[in-house]
């Protein structure tokens, strides 16, 4: 009887990658970033062999070798703020954009639900792409013509606050929208395109309104 012995042959990749990448306690040092020419990019303790993924990293600053392992989660609270001037009274725009549970003024806007009244309301806004919002109204104050709320789902946030404001200016008004937030689980950039983009248009609509 013949016997044939089997042996386990590695992949091409980690055959490769061995002589210059193993499982690793301390940093590594991978490719200079083309985006940052003198820039190096680093990691640390991550096993290719398994190919877990890793946290995104910094790279080092030009001409220096320190370098955070890992990328801090953003902790510091992001806002986005978008105004637009009107040549109606703060009264006429606020009789139109004033009520938390009523966005038809809004482009962006195909429908909206309401849940209870008052503060703690929650408006469940569905976008012309089929997106799902839910905030909650916080608090409004119609003398000083504003009302605040937060974010309960559909967006990339936590800890969001909302604001919209309509004040006298000149003969006219102009509106005020902004957000604080933390980005969660998305880039920040990525998360602020979102909110400018909902709050600009609505803004920007305005203008052939008044």
């Amino acid at each position: 009887m013949q016997y044939i012995t089997i042996r386990r042959v590695r992949t091409w990749r980690w055959a490769r990658m061995r002589p210059w990448v193993a499982r690793s306690s301390g940093p590594v040092s991978l490719s200079p970033s083309q985006s940052c020419p003198g820039c190096t990019t680093n990691t640390s303790g991550y096993d290719f062999r398994k190919g877990q993924p890793f946290r995104p990293t910094k790279a080092t600053k030009p001409g220096t070798k320190t370098f955070p392992y890992f990328a801090e989660p953003n902790t510091e609270l992001q806002n986005v703020v978008e105004s637009v001037d009107l040549t109606a009274p703060p009264e006429r725009v606020w009789d139109l954009i004033g009520q938390f549970g009523v966005a038809t003024w809004h482009p962006l806007i195909a429908q909206m639900r309401l849940t209870g009244t008052g503060p703690g309301q929650l408006r469940t806004i569905e976008t012309i792409d089929g997106k799902q919002i839910v905030e909650r109204l916080e608090a409004v104050d119609a003398t000083s013509r504003y009302y605040r709320y937060s974010n309960i789902a559909g967006l990339p946030v936590a800890n969001y606050t909302g604001t919209l404001l309509v004040k006298p200016k000149g003969a006219g008004s102009s509106v005020e929208w902004r957000a604080d937030f933390l980005p969660n689980n998305q880039p920040t950039i990525f998360v602020k395109t979102i909110v400018s983009t909902l709050f600009k248009t609505g803004l920007e609509s305005l203008k052939a309104r008044f």
